[in-house]
């Protein structure tokens, strides 16, 4: 089992919902379980990544709840180490999310989100991370 993985399921088995077992399942999977369903949003706070010279790429494990809130998010590493977790952690835990029609107990889920930030109009998809220090390093 890779650490990512590892990780995922200790956090899953220590917060998980008082009345369904929360499931670790990869970021590939996650439309089989939930949809997200409203816009991109933004904390008021956002302004350092505004200010980002250069793209960065950061890796947040985090809960999807039967209710589609998204909980018990984590930093698990991130190329930019002066942003700060609790802002990244912020962008996920706007969203929302409908059960898929696979899922229609609405099990909670614990999933990751790779996700690319850079200035106004830099190309992401052709960003190349350099390796993302641990958390905490």
């Amino acid at each position: 089992m890779n650490s990512l993985a590892a990780m995922l399921t200790v956090i899953a088995l220590a917060s998980g919902s008082a009345d369904q077992q929360v499931v670790d399942i990869g970021d590939a999977d996650r439309s089989k379980w939930w949809t997200w369903t409203n816009p991109p949003a933004f904390p008021p706070d956002a302004g350092a990544l505004y200010k980002l010279r250069e793209p960065t790429e950061v890796l947040l494990a985090y809960t999807i709840e039967s209710d589609g809130t998204v909980t018990h998010c984590s930093v698990v590493s991130k190329t930019n180490p002066e942003l700060p977790n609790d802002l990244l952690c912020r962008l996920v835990e706007t969203h929302e999310y409908e059960a898929a029609k696979e899922n229609p107990g609405r099990t909670p889920v614990r999933t990751s989100f790779r996700a690319r930030l850079g200035p106004p109009g830099a190309d992401l998809r052709a960003y190349k991370p350099p390796s993302a220090p641990a958390e905490g390093q």
